[in-house]
């Protein structure tokens, strides 16, 4: 036999070792069972170790999670379509009812921006009312409103006697009396002022309409 052909053999047992070496561990990556008797006739043909095929069925096992992850992801990728539609359909409805709402308050809130302006030009009519009112009405008016200032400034001073009465009794440093005492002002007070803001309300009231 050449020498060539002598290499080409040798070639051809090794490239066959090798072909046999990863062909066990393709399928002991697929899952399948092998006898250890047929993997150690491999290993020692190949000169493999049992650690360079576990190597290699776990490189295998990888690309294969890989694979089946791809093919995974192509697969939802056929539900784009009818999702985009879905989506497309939703967007429609909201389109029509964002239109009907439109068309449904437009007209309101026109009507809406025309009664803010009226309430917010109350304030400056009713300011004409009263310096177009008749003299003895404006004087009414001041006094009444003047009474009614003074007695809230009486409430609000007899709350605070009553409030440091109540200060004074908790360390007792003032009596039981002087506590009701003051609180029987702070009705008094408060009785006055609610008659005096009934007065100006009607003083106000006969100004705007007088």
């Amino acid at each position: 036999m050449a020498l060539s052909e002598l290499i080409d053999a040798l070639r051809g047992r090794r490239e066959a070792r090798t072909a046999g070496f990863h062909e066990t561990a393709r399928r002991l990556a697929a899952g399948e069972s092998l006898k250890p008797e047929h993997v150690e006739r491999v290993l020692d043909a190949s000169g493999r170790s049992a650690e360079q095929l576990a190597a290699e069925v776990e490189r295998l096992e990888r690309r294969i999670r890989l694979r089946g992850e791809i093919a995974e992801i192509v697969r939802c990728e056929g539900e784009r379509p009818e999702v985009l539609e879905r989506i497309q359909r939703a967007d429609d409805v909201l389109a029509k009812a964002r239109a009907a709402h439109a068309q449904a308050v437009g007209p309101l809130l026109a009507r809406l921006r025309v009664l803010n302006s009226a309430q917010d030009r109350i304030s400056s009519l009713e300011t004409e009312l009263r310096s177009s009112a008749a003299p003895e009405l404006q004087e009414r008016a001041r006094e009444a409103a003047a009474v009614h200032q003074q007695a809230n400034q009486a409430t609000l001073a007899a709350l605070s006697h009553l409030s440091a009465m109540e200060s004074a009794a908790s360390f007792g440093r003032a009596a039981a009396g002087a506590v009701e005492r003051a609180r029987a002002a702070v009705q008094t007070a408060e009785a006055a002022e609610h008659v005096a803001a009934r007065a100006s309300g009607a003083a106000e009231a006969e100004l705007l309409a007088g």
